[in-house]
This record gives C-alpha cells, structure tokens and sequence, in this order.
C-alpha cells in the first residue's frame, strides 16, 4: 500500500529529447552509411569500401545542401532596417 502511495505521490519525468531538424532522407544516409562501415570493417573488400565511399558521399554533399539552404534561409530574413544584419556580425556569428 504504501508503494502504490509513492507510485501515485511521484510525478513521472520522462527524459526530454532536443527537437531534430534533420530530415530523414539524411537520418536514413546516416543509417547506411554506418551499417556499410560496419560491413567494410567485418570483411575489408574493395566492393564494401566503394560502397561505403558512396554512400559517405552522396551523406556528405546532402549535409552540405542542407547546411546551405539553411544558411540562405537564415540570409534572407535579415533586415537592414532593424538592424539585424549587424548583430550576427558583432557577434562574429
């Protein structure tokens, strides 16, 4: 009885997750590039480092899209007016 009374008396917290921004064509690279690591570090073939190689790849140019897209997002909502292009530069962002 007395448990159920602490059970009932405790709030439950769950652990909170940061919010991810990554979408999941990137989320799914990320997943085959690491099984593909994986496979090249078991069996060290030439046709398993190529595909880890592409696939590292094709990983690396969509970051770098996604990086860019972000960046000229992030551009474009700057304003002279409010003077929120010289904040970023004060900062040295």
């Amino acid at each position: 009885m007395i448990q159920n009374a602490v059970k009932n008396a405790t709030p439950s917290s769950e652990p909170q997750r940061a919010p991810s921004n990554v979408p999941y064509e990137i989320k799914g690279l990320i997943a085959d590039k690491r099984r593909a690591r994986s496979t090249r570090q078991r069996t060290h073939t030439p046709d398993n480092k190529g595909k880890y190689n592409q696939i590292s790849n094709k990983l690396k140019s969509k970051l770098r899209e996604l990086r860019n897209e972000t960046f000229k997002a992030y551009i474009s909502t700057l304003k002279g007016e409010d003077s929120s292009i010289w904040k970023p530069i004060k900062n040295g962002r």
